[in-house]
């Protein structure tokens, strides 16, 4: 991906840190110039070298970054990584509550 993100130096989604491929990219428009950005990453494990997906949640007030949040690492199953990304998504998660989400998703999917 060579989309660089609004008005951020921090965050290259396509290439964060050098360490993450950008697998999915949505952008939800909410209200009052709000939008948030949700990327699917996949990296590899330092440990055993498989593959492992993350999401990020970016959110932006206009032109103005203005709350991110990534959860590293959160499965290396593909299709698990792409459910919990479309559950996060369909909800309109913004970063202040991903982690809590991700831990009710996780819930779910493990019960």
């Amino acid at each position: 991906m060579d989309a660089l993100l609004p008005n951020s130096d921090l965050i290259r989604a396509g290439d964060l840190y050098g360490k993450y491929k950008n697998i999915k990219e949505k952008t939800v428009n909410l209200y009052g110039g709000i939008c948030v950005q949700y990327f699917l990453l996949k990296g590899m494990s330092a440990e055993t070298g498989n593959s492992v997906y993350s999401i990020l949640c970016v959110e932006y007030d206009g032109d103005t970054l203005t709350d991110s949040e990534f959860i590293f690492d959160i499965t290396s199953d593909a299709a698990a990584a792409e459910r919990i990304y479309n559950i996060i998504l369909r909800n309109t998660v913004t970063p202040c509550c991903l982690f809590d989400v991700f831990d009710n998703v996780l819930y779910d999917l493990l019960k």
